[in-house]
């Protein structure tokens, strides 16, 4: 996902930056490597990452902003996947109704174009 920010009262140049997945730090114990869930990494792939169907997380590079801010968010076809998975994961029945609804609200997008 990217993120970009514009100044909201005054027109400065717009700025983007790229979110990173994070997960957990992998560390080594008497059973070889494990995650350490209290502690987070970046990860070099994009983000963000789905912890549930309605929390993601995701690491910022370089960020310093003061002052109110529009933020436009750049979503992609593979972060969507990656939203639905987390929510048919985390709850299949709701996953499956909302994914019926999607499909009634598409056909009839395509018979009124």
């Amino acid at each position: 996902m990217e993120l970009e920010f514009r100044g909201w009262k005054h027109d400065v140049r717009g700025r983007k930056h790229t979110v990173r997945a994070v997960g957990p730090r992998r560390v080594r114990s008497l059973l070889g490597e494990v995650d350490d869930p209290k502690t987070l990494v970046a990860r070099e792939e994009s983000g963000p990452e789905f912890s549930s169907a309605w929390t993601a997380r995701g690491y910022l590079e370089d960020l310093s902003l003061g002052g109110n801010y529009l933020v436009t968010f750049n979503l992609s076809r593979e972060l969507l996947d990656t939203w639905l998975d987390a929510f048919i994961e985390e709850s299949p029945a709701d996953a499956l109704a909302f994914l019926q609804a999607a499909v009634k609200r598409a056909r009839a997008a395509g018979r009124a174009q």
